[in-house]
C-alpha cells in the first residue's frame, strides 16, 4: 500500500513517462532484495572476525560514545538497540540514551542492564530531535560521538571499523547502510544503501551520508551540536556543518560496508517518506544556509525526487578576470536545451574548488553520453537517483563542459541537468 501511495504521488508531480522508468527501477531495485538478504548474511562479521577485532590495541584515550534521543520507542526495538551497542568488538564505549517520553517504557528497559557503559538521562521535556541530542552530546564523555535512531540498531563490528578510521587520521567517518524489517518470522535485509567516497557535490544535492556517521565530540562541540531549526534534516545540516569544519578532505573516511540497520515499520520515515513532507523542505533550508554561509550567491531547489535537491549558481558575481579565463567547448553539433546553459555552467565557478563544469549530453536515441552512466535513458534516474544527482568526477568526462584554462587542479563538476542534445 505504501508502494503505490509512493508511486500516485510521483505521477502527479513528474507524469506518466518519469514514473514508468521510476517503478521500472523499483522492480529491479525489490528482485534484487532478495539477493542481497543472503549476500549480506553471508558477509557479516564471524565469531573469529569479531574475536580478533576485541583484541587489537587502540589508543586508551579513544573512546566513542554512541548518542540516541529515545521518544516512547517500541521495548523489543530498543532492546535490539542496546544489545547491538553492548556487543560491539570495540568495546572502550558508552550509550547515551536522552529520553523525552512521557512513559517509563525506556527507563524500564534500561533497568535490566547491569552495564555502566549505559548512560540514561530522563529529559523534562520532549526538545525535538536535535534538542534530545544535544542533551545526550553534553553527557558524553568519549572522544567521538556516532548517532543512532532509537529504532535501529548497528552490526557488533561498526564502532571496530569507525575506531580504525579515527586512530588513521580521520575526523568524520560514515559507513554504508541498510534498511531492515519484518518478514517470515525473522529479519529481512533489503535496499543497500552502498555509497561513494566523499563527494561534496553530491552531499549538496542529497544527504548521501546520513547513517552511520561518526565525528569527533571536539568538532560537534565547537558547531554547536545539532539546531532545531532544521528538525526533520537535522542530521543533514548537522553533517554539512561537521564537514564544513572538519576542513581537509582527507580527514573524511567512508567505510565501504553495511553496518547501521535502518528499520522500517508502520511509523518510520523509512517505511512512510510521504508523511514528513516537512523535512524535505528542511534538507533545502540546510543546503540553502550552507550556501549562504560560503557568500555564494544561488538558489536552492527542489527536484522531482523527494529529499534531492538542486543548486542554481548565478553567473552574473563574477569578475571579468575570472571569466576571461574560463574556456568554453561546446561542439557544433550539439544544441542546448535551455538557452542559460552556459550562464549556469559559470555559475559553479564562484566556488573557489571548481576547475571544470561538464553538461550532460544526450544522444539521438535519448541515451546518455558520458560515464558512468553512458548508454543508461535520460529518463532513468537510476539506482539511488545517482544518474540525476550533481556530482564530482575525476576527469572531464563529456563533449560539453567549461574548464578554468589557468589551472590543473580543483573539483571536476558534472550536472546532469545542464542538458545538450546531439543532432
Amino acid at each position: 500500500m505504501s508502494n503505490i501511495q509512493k508511486t500516485i504521488s510521483y505521477l502527479k508531480r513528474n507524469g506518466l513517462k518519469k514514473t514508468y522508468y521510476m517503478v521500472r527501477q523499483r522492480l529491479s531495485e525489490r528482485h534484487a532484495d532478495e539477493g542481497y538478504n543472503e549476500e549480506f548474511r553471508k558477509s557479516a562479521a564471524s565469531p573469529a572476525d569479531l574475536k580478533a577485532q576485541s583484541s587489537r590495541s587502540f589508543p586508551e584515550d579513544l573512546k566513542i560514545s554512541v548518542l540516541v534521543p529515545a521518544y516512547e520507542p517500541a521495548e523489543e526495538y530498543l532492546r535490539v538497540l542496546i544489545d547491538s551497542v553492548l556487543i560491539q568488538s570495540f568495546e572502550n564505549l558508552e550509550l547515551v540514551i536522552a529520553d523525552a517520553g512521557s512513559s517509563r517504557v525506556v527507563a524500564d528497559v534500561v533497568s535490566e542492564y547491569d552495564d555502566d557503559r549505559v548512560v540514561y538521562a530522563r529529559l523534562p521535556e520532549n526538545r525535538g530531535i536535535a534538542g534530545n541530542t544535544n542533551e545526550a552530546l553534553k553527557l558524553a564523555t568519549g572522544n567521538v560521538i556516532t548517532l543512532l535512531d532509537h529504532d535501529d540498531f548497528l552490526e557488533p563490528d561498526a564502532l571496530y571499523y569507525i575506531a580504525d578510521a579515527i586512530e588513521k587520521g580521520a575526523s568524520v567517518v560514515y559507513t554504508d547502510e541498510d534498511k531492515v524489517c519484518e518478514r517470515d518470522g525473522g529479519l529481512f535485509f533489503f535496499k543497500p544503501n552502498r555509497k561513494c567516497a566523499f563527494n561534496l557535490d553530491v552531499l549538496l544535492s542529497n544527504n548521501y551520508i546520513c547513517h552511520l556517521f561518526a565525528v569527533k565530540t571536539e568538532i560537534a562541540r565547537e558547531i554547536g551540536g545539532l539546531r532545531g531549526e532544521f528538525d526533520g534534516a537535522q542530521d543533514y545540516d548537522f553533517i554539512l556543518r561537521c564537514i564544513t569544519k572538519a576542513g581537509d578532505v582527507e580527514k573524511i573516511a567512508h567505510i565501504p560496508r553495511v553496518l547501521y540497520h535502518w528499520r522500517v515499520h508502520d511509523n518510520s520515515t523509512a517505511e512512510n517518506p510521504e508523511s514528513k513532507l516537512y523535512a524535505y523542505e528542511a534538507g533545502r533550508s540546510a543546503v540553502d544556509t550552507y550556501v549562504n554561509d560560503r557568500s555564494l550567491k544561488a538558489e536552492v531547489l527542489h527536484t522531482e525526487h523527494r529529499g534531492f535537491y538542486r543548486i542554481e549558481y548565478d553567473d552574473s558575481v563574477l569578475s571579468e578576470e575570472l571569466r576571461e579565463r574560463i574556456e568554453i567547448h561546446i561542439p557544433e553539433d550539439l544544441r542546448a536545451k535551455d538557452e542559460g546553459n552556459v550562464a549556469r555552467m559559470m555559475g559553479y565557478f564562484q566556488r573557489p574548488e571548481v576547475r571544470a563544469v561538464v553538461g550532460r549530453v544526450i544522444d539521438s536515441s535519448g541515451l546518455i553520453e558520458e560515464e558512468p552512466f553512458r548508454g543508461m535513458h535520460y529518463w532513468d534516474s537510476g539506482l539511488m537517483h545517482s544518474a540525476a544527482v550533481v556530482r564530482d568526477v575525476p576527469r572531464i568526462n563529456g563533449a560539453a563542459y567549461a574548464v578554468d584554462s589557468t589551472r590543473t587542479d580543483g573539483l571536476i563538476v558534472y550536472d546532469p541537468g545542464i542538458i545538450f542534445y546531439r543532432n
